[in-house]
């Protein structure tokens, strides 16, 4: 717990850096589109003379990276390429690259964690969830002020680990960054009030709202699509050279920028001149052909994971948008449509719909809007994969051969067969045993399970001992006569869970989608008889221990040399 209150506190520090530079420094030079090209040049002499040199491959990816450091540690560097990472990420956002505050914490507190973290870490993989999942909490909790939003998309994202210690993390991170903006005087956006007069009935805002949601999945699937273009064709053009990839989106951003440079530094001052109505429609229409372009040379050239909060910009200014060209009598509040396009767009590249609804609830605390944000998120979603585009996060992992299902790594999860991960020392009942042999069998079972097989051991049914228990505890007024002479055969029907059942040549992948409905699946042999059970405990210890084995062949991609 103490490591959690520390992450919560170094992240609050790093999240309020960028603001505090800003307002110490006193002037919009910092504003300036050359400080783009000057960091653009100093990012490539980094990648050039540190990464390059060091690592045999120096693709960066952004959060895609944090997420294959969970499920295979030896893939990316060290610590000092998640530092050089951070600072890229930091520069920028101090010189109006419309960077997000969360991109250099997060690749920081990443670098700092790798550094202090003991060598046994490389060996569980559920530490490397818990130490990641805190990061993030923290990050997104403090950047936002948002702690339930970030707790959630750790969970939304597979990240998983210990949920105490991500809560705790983001709790501390939203104070300590709270602390540090009121006790330094940092400048502050504000979304409370920006949403006095929603009404939850009013049908016509429903229908306003779902047009947003519409066009936010429609927008969302086009940016991943560009993005992935942006990110190909820079590749393609550098020959795959990440130094001159990287210096390459720094010119782009910086014309971007330059044609921009009237509509301030950071993307969430962006949000809160749109959310209260700040800028015209010809105003809003070119903030939002810009921010685009930058959301996808960041993501697709620079690759650094301060692209949440210019997403979320991105999404407000594309529901204020659509405010403007409807008509009032549709929808007749502009916070409304950008907070629902904020979350539609963190909802489609996130692929997090849940976290979405609650992020504009943390920002406004409306809380009658939750379930229209919530509806809206869903929906864009479901346009999205209406028009076949996976979310950001999965098209990144999938190139980089790291593919992810349900949260686990599809690699490790194809090379484990359930015989490898059943267990063989369960209790079975013969399907005539009475129902007080099979309640005697069920308190000597070492698993909650007891398979009902038949004479030559083909599998029948499956018995849980919490049922049997239930079923014996009952009066002698309340047993009739036929109960008491009940087989096992009988419970097995009485109860009418229909378990699935797989094979000892399956692999987890193919069958882990059952373990979400049916905790215990029987195995069956090449003859079909009952020889193992696979329980959803011995499947992710099975999976650990396989992605341990991965990790003892732990050699530093460095170069030779």
């Amino acid at each position: 717990m103490i490591q959690a209150i520390g992450i919560g506190i170094i992240t609050a520090i790093l999240i309020s850096l960028p603001a505090a530079f800003r307002a110490y420094l006193q002037g919009t030079w910092l504003a300036s589109p050359g400080w783009i090209l000057l960091v653009g040049v100093l990012a490539m002499l980094l990648q050039k003379w540190i990464l390059d040199r060091r690592f045999r491959d120096s693709q960066y990816h952004g959060l895609a990276d944090l997420l294959i450091y969970v499920h295979k540690p030896v893939a990316q560097g060290t610590s000092l390429s998640w530092a050089v990472h951070g600072l890229i990420s930091f520069l920028l956002s101090l010189v109006g690259g419309l960077v997000g505050a969360e991109g250099a914490a997060i690749e920081w507190m990443q670098a700092i964690q790798m550094r202090v973290d003991a060598f046994s870490v490389k060996w569980f993989e559920q530490k490397r969830r818990t130490h990641v999942g805190s990061i993030l909490a923290a990050s997104v909790g403090a950047a936002f002020g948002a702690p339930f939003s970030g707790l959630l998309l750790t969970f939304e994202l597979g990240i998983g680990g210990r949920s105490l210690t991500a809560a705790m993390s983001a709790l501390t991170a939203f104070l300590g960054a709270r602390w540090l903006t009121s006790r330094f005087l940092l400048p502050q956006v504000g979304f409370h009030g920006v949403l006095p007069h929603f009404n939850f009935l009013n049908w016509t805002d429903w229908v306003g709202l779902l047009l947003v949601g519409v066009v936010g999945g429609a927008m969302g699937a086009f940016l991943i699509f560009v993005i992935r273009y942006t990110h190909e064709s820079l590749n393609t053009l550098f020959k795959f050279n990440v130094g001159f990839r990287l210096f390459g989106a720094a010119v782009l951003l910086f014309f971007v920028r330059w044609v921009s440079v009237g509509f301030g530094v950071a993307p969430e001052i962006i949000m809160e001149h749109a959310l209260w109505s700040k800028l015209s429609l010809s105003q809003m229409s070119f903030v939002l052909i810009t921010q685009f372009l930058i959301v996808s040379l960041l993501v697709g050239g620079v690759g650094t994971i301060g692209w949440i909060w210019p997403v979320v910009s991105l999404g407000a200014v594309m529901g204020c948008t659509v405010f403007q060209v409807l008509p009032q009598e549709v929808l007749n509040l502009a916070p409304a449509a950008g907070l629902a396009g904020a979350s539609a767009l963190w909802a489609v590249v996130l692929n997090a719909p849940l976290s979405g609804a609650i992020l504009a609830l943390e920002l406004t605390q409306e809380f009658q809007f939750v379930l229209p944000v919530w509806c809206i998120a869903w929906l864009a979603i479901r346009v999205r994969n209406l028009l076949r585009v996976s979310p950001l996060l999965e098209y990144d992992l999938v190139a980089r051969g790291h593919g992810l299902y349900l949260g686990r790594s599809t690699s490790v999860m194809n090379s484990i067969f359930v015989k490898n991960a059943m267990v063989t020392d369960y209790t079975s009942v013969h399907e005539h045993e009475t129902e007080a042999e099979v309640h005697a069998r069920a308190s000597q079972s070492h698993y909650p399970f007891l398979p009902v097989v038949s004479r030559d051991g083909r599998f029948l049914g499956l018995l849980t001992t919490d049922l049997i228990l239930f079923e014996t505890s009952l009066e002698p007024e309340e047993r009739s006569t036929h109960r008491k002479v009940m087989e096992a055969k009988d419970l097995a029907y009485r109860f009418g869970v229909k378990t699935p059942t797989v094979h000892l040549t399956d692999s987890l992948k193919s069958v882990v989608h059952w373990l979400d409905e049916f905790p215990c699946l029987p195995v069956l042999g090449a003859d079909h008889k009952l020889v193992g059970l696979l329980l959803v405990s011995h499947v992710r210890l099975a999976y650990e221990r396989e992605v341990g084995r991965r990790s003892f062949d732990f050699v530093p991609k460095e170069k030779n040399g």
